[in-house]
């Protein structure tokens, strides 16, 4: 695989039961090729990003990221790589500040990384409460928090917008645009206002398959820029 590409997967299947999440799915996401995951419910897109991660094992087909097979070498890509989920869940537990705390040294991040983002997303106003006491929004900050920290080389964020207030998101989209400068993103999303700003490439997805996959253009960057938040 060349040392430029990220993410490639080769007519990439994934089955639940008796139903196909992800029908031949082929996809090449080259370093800095920001990329913005679109569809319906139910299209496949948190599937292909938890395949990404590793987290699922493939039914068939190929999957390599940053040169790793994610499901097989799961161990060594989870150095590399940020990852929050539209189901992602928290201990709750214990509070904020212990867990990132736990983040911070198993990704071997200095802490002046975590503050800098956490008090620019305003989450040290309550990380010393207890997770369990926390709305749906500051759980979902904090999830950003330990996604962003330990200088990934990708980025994976399944609808990170959801729970959150519009200062928030724009807040994340500011985020986004200087750790584009270090990592590769590729995020999925119902709310796609400022994305124009950051990603490259376009990928629509529909029953699973790939139905559109476009460069960043001018038309794309209207397009996207009027979903109004």
């Amino acid at each position: 695989m060349h040392e430029d590409i990220v993410v490639y997967v080769e007519k990439l299947h994934k089955k639940f039961l008796y139903t196909y999440a992800l029908k031949g799915v082929n996809l090449t996401i080259r370093y800095g090729e920001h990329c913005l995951l679109l569809g319906p419910n139910g299209s496949g897109k948190s599937t292909l990003i938890k395949l990404l991660a590793g987290l699922i094992k493939p039914s068939k087909g190929k999957v390599r990221v940053l040169n790793f097979n994610p499901f097989k070498e799961f161990s060594k890509l989870k150095n590399y790589i940020g990852v929050v989920l539209d189901d992602f869940s928290l201990p709750w537990w214990t509070n904020g500040y212990d867990y990132l705390k736990h983040v911070a040294i198993v990704k071997k991040a200095e802490w002046s990384e975590v503050e800098e983002i956490a008090t620019y997303l305003n989450v040290t106003t309550y990380w010393k409460r207890l997770i369990g006491t926390y709305s749906a929004g500051m759980k979902k900050k904090i999830a950003l928090v330990q996604a962003l920290i330990g200088k990934p080389k990708l980025i994976l964020l399944d609808d990170p917008f959801t729970a959150l207030d519009r200062k928030s998101r724009r807040l994340l989209i500011e985020i986004l645009k200087n750790k584009s400068k270090e990592a590769t993103i590729i995020v999925s999303s119902h709310i796609i206002s400022g994305l124009e700003s950051v990603v490259k490439k376009v990928v629509v997805l529909d029953e699973g398959k790939v139905i559109l996959e476009e460069e960043m253009n001018e038309k794309l960057r209207k397009i996207i820029g009027k979903d109004i938040i």
